[in-house]
């Protein structure tokens, strides 16, 4: 995984507007337990690309293992005004919302 992260720090200065990028160095933090690289690769993603589907997942998922529930819903939420049609995703949503009675 480190060899990897080493090769795409590499490639990102090629091209710094690539969401793509930023996702795959957001995943292979959170592989190495790194959840707060993680959230800043995935927010940095989502800024470059606000309805990259991967990354409002990968965050809203991040966010609700941290129990940031919050958080966490917001990303559901956006994720969902993009892609009203998953309804599993929806079910994620109304989970937490019960959770918190909201």
């Amino acid at each position: 995984i480190q060899s990897g992260m080493q090769i795409l720090n590499q490639v990102l200065p090629l091209d710094p507007n690539s969401s793509l990028t930023y996702l795959l160095l957001a995943y292979g933090s959170s592989l190495l337990n790194d959840l707060s690289s993680s959230e800043k690769y995935l927010l940095k993603s989502l800024d470059l690309y606000p309805q990259y589907k991967d990354a409002l997942l990968q965050i809203a998922h991040l966010y609700r293992v941290q129990n940031k529930i919050e958080e966490s819903k917001k990303y559901y939420e956006i994720y969902l005004n993009y892609y009203p049609a998953d309804n599993k995703t929806r079910d994620i949503l109304n989970s937490l919302n019960e959770k918190t009675n909201k």
